[in-house]
């Protein structure tokens, strides 16, 4: 069954007015801030505790301790960014330079997984964010390299019309259930993730005028299309 959910920029803007999406982002603004107070005192402690150990194996379980709370702290990282309000700082975006700069900004491994298509006739001009852009469209690369084996292939493709730039991400895993859900924050089918990836970029899509959709089907995976309007007349004028 194919099953296709898309979020326009209006929808998404009234839902960053709603009081349930508001108190969603309060409520992690607060934890962050808590977790992070209650962090910092537990390393602290742990620091002193491993000058007192008498053994090294006392002392590994203290270590072991720590590597934990810098798991925890990607964690609170990741829920002060997603409450935090987006200010964007629009420019001229080459999109060509754009699809490149986030493409270096994969390691090695996961360049050799990505396939990627540019459609594009003519160089086309986004008037954005770049480091916000970036920011999502990684999210969306790493979202589809964490849904493969280690050796699954991801595919970026880019696509323009007169009105909309696209992004679309694609991979061979499909969504069980609702394609929707994937957008819902704290949805997620890893266990040390937080499920704030994919919101977090269709903030960032609405702020910019775009929309985000996601299409998953058992037979053909699952895309996640970033779309923003092409301004390159415009700009280019």
């Amino acid at each position: 069954m194919h099953r296709s959910y898309t979020m326009p920029a209006t929808e998404l803007r009234c839902a960053g007015e709603q009081p349930g999406e508001d108190a969603v982002k309060h409520l992690a603004g607060v934890l962050s801030h808590r977790i992070r107070n209650a962090l910092a005192g537990l390393i602290g402690f742990t620091d002193l505790l491993i000058g007192t150990l008498a053994t090294p194996e006392q002392r590994d379980l203290a270590l072991r301790i720590l590597e934990s709370t810098s798991h925890i702290d990607d964690i609170v990282l990741d829920l002060q960014r997603y409450s935090e309000p987006l200010r964007p700082v629009p420019r001229r975006v080459p999109v060509r330079a754009l699809v490149e700069e986030v493409s270096a900004g994969l390691d090695e491994a996961e360049r050799a997984r990505l396939s990627c298509h540019v459609a594009l006739d003519v160089p086309l001009l986004l008037y954005a964010d770049p480091l916000l852009l970036r920011e999502a469209l990684l999210i969306l690369l790493q979202n589809a390299f964490e849904a493969e084996p280690p050796d699954g292939l991801v595919r970026l493709r880019l696509e323009a019309s007169n009105e909309q730039v696209s992004f679309e991400v694609w991979n061979a895993a499909a969504i069980d259930g609702p394609s929707d859900q994937a957008l819902a924050p704290f949805f997620t089918t890893k266990a040390d993730k937080l499920g704030l990836g994919l919101p977090m970029a269709y903030r960032i899509a609405a702020a910019h005028g775009g929309q985000v959709a996601v299409e998953s089907e058992k037979e053909r995976g699952t895309c996640v299309r970033l779309g923003l309007p092409n301004v390159t007349k415009m700009l280019s004028g």
